[in-house]
């Protein structure tokens, strides 16, 4: 009874500290009457539901309210994730962003709120709803850990979304990004609750299942458990920096963070696979070890390079010019910190470091077996469509290219042309002719490599697969040989609703 008092004024002298964004958009969701609605919505469906399975006779009566109450608290965490999206692109583009800068809060601490608001909410709807989930429980019919997971992955999920809600909403200023972003996390979220509700639903056959070899031991299912918690993690760690990044001011370091988690991420799976290993020639023994071992270094050397790839996408294709705020942020700190800026920094030159470091960290986990790897064959062709859309969106399009959103659509528009003209093209052909064809295409040529001939070295289409990488690997050593300089300038637009845009 001591823990009582005690934690009360705990939170007493810490409520006056608290996230001015989580009390913001906590007392606007508790006044808002869509909220209030749908919250008294869900609370109706468990009520209903309630009825329906104290009615009901048989075993399948408390899995079925489970299964209609579980899905009504999904689709309200849904709801709550689009309402915080619509409410960071409200903010940013009407004048209460004013009184938010006011503040003097930092980007992280602003998403941050968000996604405590979430989880606030979240738990506002499990102490709703708790009640009815053990009421299912008591039915029979169902196990006690299916409902302990519930009440603890929803808020966890609620949060989940509501961080890549708030990041979501945090691209682009205009009102047609934001609509169209938008509709697109709606549906996202549908799709979402969909699978959701599938899983609660089918829990007899699967989750309950699964949980039950977790409270066994199985070591599988608790290594799935932990990598489902170790992906949520990451999922909503990025998700964070990516948002912090984007309501960054544009002449500030927006690159550092973001790049800083991909890597940290990229380090993670890493580990998981060292680990993995291990657990694999400690219980299946080195025989198992050595036959499969191949297999996975491939699957893992691919994930890596398109992770690097991905990184790429976004580092690549920024300013090489930064500006002075830019240069000193990446000049400043230790030793060590300095050393990491070479890579982590903002600009294309550390960003084209950034790539290759990735890729030929991933590349180094198949050695063994090049050039026939499949991660080589994907770096080759990735690298040149990576240096090939930086090129035309730099020199032929240059002017209409000013900025790194515009060369990020080009690149995806000249890897969408490389890749499907060839393939198109090949239709009216056939024999050789058709698959040096289809080697140029970053769709058809690895397929068509590594379907006919396990050994690319020793086909022409690898050559020519290799030849483009080379070129690729030449521009990209280049980009992340030019040092930048510390004069760019960063000017609004007639669209820019505020500097953070």
């Amino acid at each position: 009874m001591v823990a009582v008092p005690s934690l009360t004024a705990w939170m007493l002298s810490h409520s006056d500290r608290a996230n001015p964004m989580l009390v913001r958009r906590v007392r606007q969701e508790l006044r808002n009457r869509a909220s209030l609605g749908a919250f008294l919505l869900m609370l109706l469906v468990a009520v209903i539901a309630a009825a329906v399975a104290s009615a009901a006779s048989g075993s399948g009566a408390g899995r079925g309210m489970f299964a209609a109450v579980a899905s009504a608290w999904t689709a309200l965490m849904c709801l709550q994730a689009n309402a915080a999206t619509r409410a960071i692109a409200t903010d940013r583009g009407a004048a209460a962003w004013d009184l938010i800068e006011l503040t003097g809060m930092p980007p992280i601490r602003i998403i941050l709120g968000v996604v405590q608001s979430n989880l606030i909410l979240g738990l506002l709807g499990a102490a709703a709803l708790a009640p009815f989930l053990v009421m299912s429980y008591l039915l029979r019919g169902l196990d006690l850990p299916t409902v302990l997971f519930a009440i603890i992955t929803l808020p966890m999920a609620g949060a989940l979304l509501g961080a890549i809600g708030a990041a979501l909403a945090c691209v682009g200023s205009q009102r047609q990004a934001r609509q169209g972003l938008g509709m697109l996390m709606a549906l996202a979220l549908i799709g979402g609750w969909i699978g959701l509700t599938g899983l609660w639903v089918s829990s007899e056959q699967g989750l309950s299942r699964w949980l039950a070899e977790i409270l066994a031991g199985d070591a599988e299912a608790i290594i799935g458990l932990i990598a489902m918690l170790n992906s949520w993690a990451a999922a909503l760690a990025l998700a964070l920096a990516l948002g912090a990044a984007l309501l960054t001011h544009r002449a500030l370091d927006r690159s550092s963070g973001p790049r800083l988690v991909w890597c940290l991420i990229w380090l993670n799976g890493a580990l998981w696979l060292g680990g993995i290993l291990a657990w694999a020639a400690s219980s299946s023994g080195m025989g198992w070890m050595m036959r499969n071992i191949e297999e996975v270094l491939a699957v893992s050397s691919c994930i890596g390079v398109s992770w690097g790839l991905v990184l790429g996408l976004f580092a690549i294709s920024e300013d090489i010019d930064v500006t002075p705020r830019q240069a000193q942020s990446a000049l400043v700190g230790g030793r060590w910190r300095r050393a990491a800026m070479c890579i982590l920094g903002p600009g294309a030159t550390r960003g084209a470091r950034c790539t290759l470091l990735l890729i030929g960290l991933s590349l180094l986990l198949c050695a063994p077996w090049m050039p026939d790897a499949p991660a080589l064959i994907l770096a080759c062709y990735g690298c040149f469509t990576l240096a090939l859309g930086d090129f035309v969106a730099r020199i032929p399009l240059g002017r209409f290219c000013q900025g790194p959103v515009p060369r990020r659509i080009c690149t995806v528009a000249v890897l969408l042309v490389i890749g499907l003209l060839p393939a198109l093209c090949s239709l009216f052909l056939d024999g050789a002719e058709q698959r040096l064809l289809l080697a140029l295409s970053p769709f058809t040529g690895p397929v068509d490599l590594f379907s006919r001939s396990h050994t690319p070295s020793s086909s022409p289409g690898g050559y020519i697969a290799f030849a483009m990488g080379l070129l690729g690997l030449v521009w990209i050593t280049r980009r992340a040989m030019r040092s930048g300089t510390g004069q760019a300038r960063v000017t609004a637009s007639e669209d820019d609703g505020n500097p953070r845009a």
